[in-house]
């Protein structure tokens, strides 16, 4: 098979190749703003996640501090007998471990709330990495492509879409003939040589 060639004159091929790196950067602009939503999203799981585990915390904390407050309380709870001395406590020992296996049962959820976020926030800052990760290279392919501006006034082709190649033509220039024969085998070879997703 053959490309689709097209002979241009120099000013043409610029304001080709311009065009190109336009529609390039707007594709990767709106490649970035989906990428950038993505990054928001998966950051505001992490900080929900995190804000999550800190109330869970706080509840346990509280928790088991109110635990022993109220057994040691329900264990003290009482009073002395002024003729023998005889200290006489409202409530039995095992009605205080009752209530405090009631407190055994909500700190429990507690804890299991904390490593059940502690896991959620382990998956959602991998995500997040990852976007941070894809969003830093598209800005950095962005970057490269925007530089191709300042190197196109020194080109003599170029391969794309596929299949196919755009070769600039000074006509004024003597050895415009070999430069174009140089430039047509060069970029054929990366028309001979690209290999599309389809034949993957």
């Amino acid at each position: 098979s053959y490309p689709q060639l097209r002979v241009l004159g120099r000013q043409e091929y610029l304001e080709v190749r311009e065009e190109q790196i336009n529609t390039s950067l707007a594709q990767l602009d709106k490649l970035l703003n989906t990428i950038y939503s993505y990054v928001n999203d998966a950051a505001a799981s992490v900080s929900n996640d995190k804000n999550k585990i800190t109330l869970n915390q706080s509840g346990l904390d509280s928790s088991i501090n109110e635990r022993e407050r109220s057994y040691n309380s329900c264990l003290t709870a009482g009073y002395y007998s002024y003729f023998t001395g005889t200290f006489y406590p409202y409530y039995s020992k095992s009605y205080c471990d009752s209530q405090k296996a009631e407190w055994d049962i909500i700190i429990q959820k507690f804890q299991k709330n904390i490593s059940d976020w502690r896991q959620t926030l382990s998956s959602d800052q991998e995500e997040l990495n990852t976007y941070i990760n894809i969003r830093n290279n598209v800005q950095d392919y962005r970057s490269l492509v925007e530089s191709q501006k300042e190197q196109t006034p020194s080109e003599l082709g170029v391969f794309y879409d596929n299949d196919k190649i755009d070769i600039a033509f000074d006509w004024t220039n003597s050895k415009s003939f070999t430069s174009y024969l140089g430039t047509l085998v060069h970029e054929y070879l990366h028309y001979s040589s690209y290999i599309s997703k389809e034949s993957i």
